[in-house]
Parts: C-alpha cells; sequence; structure tokens
C-alpha cells in the first residue's frame, strides 16, 4: 500500500486514538442530540464515524451527533424527508442536492422547513473561525467562507430567497475514465494508437473512427460503442450550459416559466445526441437494459471511453486493463458539472439539536478532517486550505507513480477543473427538472419519440410535476 492511502487511513485512525487515550469515553447522555441522516455506502464511512467519534468526545456533555445512515440514493433520502417533515420525524441535518433543499424550503420560505445558516454563520462565537481552516494570500489569512472554494460555497446562497440554506459536504464531478490499453495500441486492431480527446467534437469522431477500424479488422460491433455516459441528465444539461442553449431559470413569481429546455436548440441538440446512441457510436445509461450503469460496459470491455462522476470511480476499475482517468471532453465552452452532497439543517428540531448540528458541520469541514472525509471517497474537499496540506499533496504525487489506484488519478485530474464548475439555478421544481430531462434519450431511442415530442413531454411533466 502506498503512502497517501496509509497516510490518509493512519491518520483517521491516530486522530481518534488520541482522544481515547485522554480517557473521555463516548455517551449520548447529553442535553443537545442531534440527528444527522445520509445515504454514505458502508465503504465509505471510516472517516466520517471517526469524525463523529471525535467531534462527540472533544464536546462530551456539550454538543452530540448521532448519524444514522440511510438505504438507497439521494432522491430516496429525499423522498423519505418529505414524509417526516410533516410528521415531525425528520433528522436535525441531512445531506443530500440543493434541488431537492429547494422543496424543502418552499416557494416563498415561510413554510418552508429549512434554517436560515446565516444565524451562525454571522454569530461571533459559533461562526466560522481560523481555527476551522485558514489558507494565506499575499500574506494574508483567509478563513470563513473565504477559505471555501467559491463554487462549492456560493451553491448554498442562489436559493428562490435570500439567505444561506445549504454548505457543502464534499464535492465531485464528472471526467472520461478510458482503457488505456485499448488507446495505446496494446488490445486495439492491429495495434492501432489513438489520442485521448479533450473535447466532445473529438470524442464523436475518434468514436467513429473506432467502429471503422474494428470493421475493416474483422472485428465484431454489435454490442460495442466506443463512448458512454452515465448521466443522460448530466448529458444533456452539460451540453446546454456549454453550447449556451437555455436549460432553466429561477422564476421571478409564480406565473414565470422556470423551464427553458423546451426550445428549437435543444430539438437539435437531443436529435443530434440521439442518432449517436442510435448508430452505435454512443451509449446512455438511460438505454441501457434495467438502466445499467455504464461502468459495467466499460469494465465488460463493450466500451473504451465513459464519462462519469469522480464519486464512482471505483466501478470504473478493472483488473483486465490499465484505467485511466482525463478531464470529460467539452463542447464550446469549457464549463463541468459540480456534483456531490451539501448540508442543510431543518428549522422545526429544538435550538439545542440545531446547535449540535452546526458545530459538527464546522467539524467535518474543517480542513483536516474536510480532507481525510473527501480524499478517502475520491471527493473533492470543500476548503482551499485542503488542497494545502500535506495530505493531499501526497495524494496527488501518488498520482504519478506506476501502482497509483484511482482515487489518486481521479484527484491529480480534478484538482485543477475547479474554476471551471458550473451550477443550474435551484427552485421548486428544478428536482423535478433534472429528472425530466434525464428521460429524453429514452423517449427519443426505445420508445421512438422524435426529439421535439420528447422535449414536449419532459416540459408538460414539469408543469405538472412542480
Amino acid at each position: 500500500m502506498k503512502k497517501s492511502k496509509f497516510t490518509v487511513l493512519s491518520l483517521i485512525t491516530l486522530s481518534v486514538a488520541g482522544l481515547a487515550a485522554c480517557g473521555n469515553p463516548i455517551t449520548s447522555n447529553v442535553n443537545e442530540h442531534a440527528i444527522f441522516w445520509c445515504t454514505m455506502g458502508q465503504d465509505k464511512r471510516q472517516a466520517l464515524d471517526a469524525c463523529a467519534e471525535a467531534f462527540n468526545q472533544e464536546y462530551e456533555g456539550k454538543y452530540h451527533i448521532e448519524i444514522l445512515y440511510q438505504g438507497g440514493n439521494y432522491q430516496d433520502l429525499a423522498s423519505k424527508i418529505s414524509q417526516a417533515i410533516p410528521a415531525g420525524t425528520n433528522p436535525t441535518m441531512a445531506w443530500g442536492y440543493p434541488d431537492s433543499f429547494a422543496a424543502f424550503l418552499g416557494e416563498n420560505g415561510v413554510n418552508g422547513s429549512l434554517l436560515n445558516l446565516d444565524q451562525f454563520i454571522n454569530d461571533p462565537e459559533l461562526g466560522f473561525s481560523e481555527k476551522d481552516g485558514y489558507h494565506e494570500e499575499d500574506g494574508v489569512k483567509k478563513s470563513g467562507k473565504d477559505d471555501y472554494v467559491s463554487a462549492y460555497y456560493d451553491e448554498g446562497v442562489h436559493y428562490q430567497i435570500e439567505g444561506t440554506y445549504s454548505l457543502p459536504f464534499y464535492k465531485s464531478t464528472e471526467v472520461l475514465y478510458y482503457n488505456a490499453d485499448y488507446f495505446n495500441g496494446v488490445s486495439s486492431p492491429n495495434h492501432k494508437k489513438y489520442t485521448v480527446p479533450t473535447t466532445w467534437n473529438e470524442a464523436i469522431e475518434l468514436s467513429k473512427q473506432m467502429i471503422k477500424d474494428r470493421a475493416e479488422a474483422g472485428w465484431d460491433n454489435s454490442d460495442f460503442s466506443p463512448l458512454a455516459y452515465d448521466s443522460d441528465a448530466n448529458l444533456f444539461i452539460s451540453q446546454c450550459i456549454q453550447r449556451g442553449i437555455s436549460y432553466t431559470k429561477i422564476p421571478t413569481n409564480s406565473e414565470d416559466n422556470p423551464f427553458l429546455f423546451n426550445n428549437s436548440e435543444a430539438v437539435a441538440l437531443v436529435d443530434e445526441i440521439s442518432n449517436l446512441i442510435k448508430t452505435g457510436i454512443l451509449k446512455t445509461k438511460g438505454v441501457l437494459p434495467n438502466s445499467a450503469y455504464t461502468s459495467t460496459l466499460f469494465t465488460d470491455e463493450k466500451c473504451v471511453m465513459t464519462i462519469g462522476s469522480t464519486g464512482g470511480s471505483d466501478y470504473n476499475v478493472s483488473s483486465n486493463f490499465d484505467v485511466q482517468v482525463a478531464p470529460a471532453p467539452y463542447s464550446t465552452n469549457k464549463k463541468y458539472v459540480m456534483q456531490g452532497p451539501s448540508v442543510c439543517i431543518f428549522s422545526n428540531d429544538k435550538a439545542e439539536n440545531q446547535k449540535s448540528a452546526w458545530m459538527f458541520y464546522k467539524y467535518l469541514s474543517s480542513t483536516k478532517w474536510n480532507t481525510l472525509i473527501s480524499l478517502q471517497n475520491s471527493y473533492d474537499p470543500v476548503r482551499i486550505s485542503c488542497y494545502e496540506t500535506d495530505q493531499y499533496a501526497e495524494h496527488i504525487a501518488a498520482a504519478k507513480e506506476e501502482n497509483a489506484d484511482i482515487k489518486e488519478k481521479v484527484s491529480a485530474v480534478t484538482a485543477d477543473l475547479k474554476n471551471n464548475y458550473f451550477t443550474t439555478p435551484v427552485f421548486v421544481g428544478s428536482d423535478v427538472a433534472r429528472d425530466q430531462v434525464g428521460n429524453l434519450f429514452s423517449y427519443t431511442c426505445i420508445e421512438n419519440y422524435s426529439a421535439k415530442e420528447a422535449l414536449q413531454k419532459a416540459f408538460d411533466n414539469c408543469i405538472i410535476g412542480s
């Protein structure tokens, strides 16, 4: 096991062991007890569990957090919370995506269920401090929200009403996973070598050439598509943002239409991508049987490039070929989708529980802990100071080693992408829009809708669903 892996995992152990050595047993017999719901997989919890244990020991008798891991995905958790809120059985804090948080907030926030975090952020005693983390610029210490990657922090202040209603947990984006053996001529027809694409057009032209080369060599293309995309919604939305095609906007009033994607440019885009799918150049999750992940196509060698989340990097690992990572190919504007969970606190819990939840958020987002939690799970930390730690530097450096693992390769690529991330407007119904545009290519390629009909159906469903 290489140094960077050892550093991350051993520091998690040492961080808790150091507190345990003080002789303070963990106890839940405290006055303030906050509940945190998240869907983190069992194999990804080591650092977060260690963080919670350290927090509870350090603040014994004053603050306490209990993490209750929930099954399913982000959408499943959002649905569970929506059902729990009316009954008052929701947690104090939860992770998820701002699209879902906007629904909890409501159109005007009057009857919403989210707490405006500004009351904690601006509190001179409870707010952010240099203790949580800082970096220096021109000899000046930058702490608090100035130490956050601006795109990550700003996501939480762009809701339908003024305030800060979520803060980043850790973040991810999409990258290109590719079969380096195929590209280097080890396993390609006639051992031909290929250049990794940087733009969308290059990726498409390369895929066409690969199909041609395979056919000329007598290779079977019936179950092969060179390029795959693991999120239909991200494919459509990213192409819209990169090409300057209208997608959504925050409505100014209840009569204002926020769904802008039903337009002639989007029709041309959907038609273009649908033709790529129908001709075998591209596969997307939405057109595969049972909506299978394209990472499975990739590891089964039924494609040689797949665009997918950095948070799911482990699913793109194969023992049969060398996997390398590159930035996702882009169209006109170099913009990459920003993903990964944020955290909200609910307004209907007791004030002391809300305070505990806030203090735990500060703890997990501190330079030390956010670096450890993020690196364990192939995500990007939220603080600039995290990227200046020895642990992060060693993690990135390890990507150059011959036996580097996929998480290290991913971090080395995403380190330079943060200034090019985009987010989409958040409002009541933005989650519906994302779900609906994620169905576009199944409409056109499975149900035989025209591009215009598919967009109209998605638009109509947004109006009904919001």
